[in-house]
């Protein structure tokens, strides 16, 4: 039996973010933490066999909750050697992924192999953060001896995203853990998604950081995963065989998935992996490290800054609004004249802005709390922008219509009224593209979207309003009443 440490490691002392948004790096972090990602790596499972996987993991699960105080949450590991043969479903699958990463390298069969075990737990649990070590080991001979390779295969829903910190455990017991930590990798779980990461790493699965967030309400929901460590040429003290009598009584037989192919095809690159200088932020939970790529951090660190950080933050983007409200004043000048000739256009003024500016504000709320929850990201804006574009479109021909009615017979023109209705059509479908695109591009920017939208989709939003309808007003009005 091996002891998994879950709290055990306080979380050392976390470094400060550089100032600004410098913080942002690019870097192939998958090397240095030894990080793959395979999307499905049993979808070749049937769906039947799958189901019988999952009890199966309820079944071998022997984790039990840590008392208060306690280091450690113990429970059973199972071990098979490379040379040994395997006589349930769960050892074919610890096998197989043993041997997949273990391709093209030297090591001994008897004193190598995969170590694993189940999780089948309430959804809302936390795994603290730990080392995977050899503990009976540490007992006995006070080192500390870590395996090559941990891995996880997800077979929940929705639970805490794995997340492997930038702190290497070390060999000689009782050593300084203290240090910075500057860099994470936060994986969430799919359903039979499969990662790999550095067996001497820092990690746990904090619920508190589950997006969509975990209801504290269900008691239904689970999360099961299938752990697998990598030896090589090293065994548990501890760890022992899966007991006959118990893999007599598992529902997934070896024949079941001898023949199985991992599917290893759908590799996510780890260069697209964006790594952050983590910084410390308190919640009501208490302090956990924190990066960019988290869809709370704008929200969280907006919620602790002081009145007169709050206002320099807010202060750029207001400028810039400013700035551009200046270009609508010049646009209005431009046509005076044609003011003058029709002064109802005046009256139409506020109606259109205001319309085409609620439509706008909308289009920014929604994305912004899509990217607060998790639900939207930069790298799939353009479809986030589709989609509220498409709403747009009949808000614009709805309210367009409505409006160059109005228009039309309240100045008795029917020109008046296509003039009007055109502008406002043109006006709406211009705020929603600056609404929804405005969060996206202040958080591609580093800059936090709530407090940049609202500005840049106002200010463009009023330029280029009013720019369509003075333009269109000047043509169309002055060339049908000349004819």
């Amino acid at each position: 039996m091996v002891k998994h440490a879950r709290d055990a490691a306080a979380v050392p002392g976390q470094s400060k973010a550089k100032k600004g948004k410098s913080a942002l790096k690019q870097q192939d972090i998958g090397t240095a933490f030894k990080f793959k990602s395979y999307v499905n790596l049993f979808g070749g499972i049937s769906s039947e066999h799958r189901e019988l996987l999952i009890q199966d993991c309820k079944s071998c699960f022997s984790c039990r909750e840590v008392e208060d105080g306690d280091n450690y949450s113990l429970g059973s590991t199972f071990f098979i050697k490379a040379n040994e043969a395997s006589v349930c479903g769960m050892e074919v699958l610890a096998k197989k992924i043993f041997d997949l990463h273990t391709q093209g390298m030297t090591y001994d069969p008897a004193t190598s192999g995969a170590e694993w075990w189940t999780q089948h737990i309430d959804h809302r649990d936390n795994i603290g953060f730990h080392w995977d070590r050899d503990y009976g080991k540490e007992e006995d001979d006070q080192v500390h001896v870590h395996p090559f390779l941990g891995s996880v295969t997800y077979l929940c829903v929705n639970a805490g995203p794995t997340v492997i910190l930038d702190k290497r455990g070390t060999f000689e017991y009782g050593a300084d853990i203290s240090g910075p930590l500057r860099q994470c990798i936060v994986s969430r779980p799919t359903p039979g998604k499969h990662i790999t990461f550095d067996g001497e790493l820092l990690h746990g699965a904090p619920s508190d950081l589950a997006f969509p967030h975990v209801n504290e309400d269900d008691d239904t929901s689970v999360r099961v995963t299938f752990l697998v460590n990598i030896w090589l040429n090293h065994v548990p003290i501890q760890s022992q065989r899966l007991e006959p009598t118990v893999a007599s009584t598992l529902k997934l037989e070896a024949k079941h998935v001898e023949s199985l192919a991992l599917i290893t095809t759908d590799a996510e690159p780890t260069p697209d992996v964006e790594v952050y200088d983590a910084k410390s932020v308190k919640h009501d939970n208490g302090p956990f490290p924190l990066s960019e790529r988290d869809p709370a951090y704008d929200a969280i660190v907006m919620h602790q800054l002081s009145s007169v950080e709050r206002a320099r933050r807010r202060l750029l983007s207001l400028v810039i609004t400013f700035t551009i409200e200046m270009m609508v004043a010049f646009v209005i000048s431009r046509y005076t004249a044609t003011l003058r000739t029709y002064p109802l256009l005046m009256s139409f003024m506020p109606v259109i802005s205001a319309i085409s500016g609620n439509v706008g504000l909308q289009s920014s709320s929604i994305m912004t709390r899509a990217l607060a929850v998790g639900l939207v990201s930069t790298k799939d804006s353009s479809r986030a922008i589709g989609r509220d574009l498409a709403s747009a479109l009949v808000l614009g021909l709805a309210l367009g219509l409505l409006t160059g009615i109005v228009a039309g017979m309240w100045q008795n023109w029917l020109v008046f009224g296509l003039v009007v209705g055109i502008a406002q059509f043109l006006s709406i479908l211009t705020a929603a593209l600056t609404g929804s695109a405005a969060p996206l591009i202040g958080k591609w920017l580093h800059f936090d979207p709530a407090t940049f939208a609202g500005p840049m989709e106002t200010a463009i939003q009023d330029v280029v309003g009013n720019s369509f309808f003075l333009i269109l007003a000047s043509v169309l009005l002055d060339y049908f009443a000349t004819t």
